[in-house]
């Protein structure tokens, strides 16, 4: 097991940034670790995704000793590496996801959707009863 960040990979090419909207993405230029797994597997396809917004390493295996699996060989850098960067638009975007759910989870909803809280609606969720 690796720690993320510790690969010694090249980081995503200029390119794969589309360098719009600079914002809070950019204000902190680790901000991308939040969405890092703790343990990179250097065995497993080193491209990261989304996984709901929280970031994650794909867990196939990379084609022909490479670092990528089939999938993602041309398609990594729409999140980036998993052991570098994530290319600008997509960070702003796991940022704003990750605010919501942040809101949803204060506000109580991401429980609701597990039938522990009342619906907005009055039917109970865990009993099915108007409350």
């Amino acid at each position: 097991a690796v720690v993320a960040g510790d690969l010694g990979g090249e980081a995503s090419p200029q390119g794969a940034y589309r360098g719009e909207g600079v914002g809070h993405a950019a204000a902190d230029p680790e901000a991308w670790k939040a969405f890092t797994p703790a343990v990179v597997d250097p065995t497993r396809c080193l491209a990261r995704t989304w996984a709901h917004g929280v970031g994650a390493q794909c867990q196939r295996k990379p084609a022909n000793g490479g670092d990528f699996c089939g999938l993602h060989i041309s398609a990594w850098q729409r999140h980036g590496r998993v052991d570098g960067p994530i290319p600008e638009d997509k960070l702003a975007e796991f940022l704003r996801v990750r605010e919501v759910q942040r809101a949803a989870a204060g506000d109580g909803l991401l429980r609701r959707r597990r039938g522990r809280l009342p619906r907005r609606d009055g039917v109970d969720g865990a009993m099915g009863e108007r409350g």
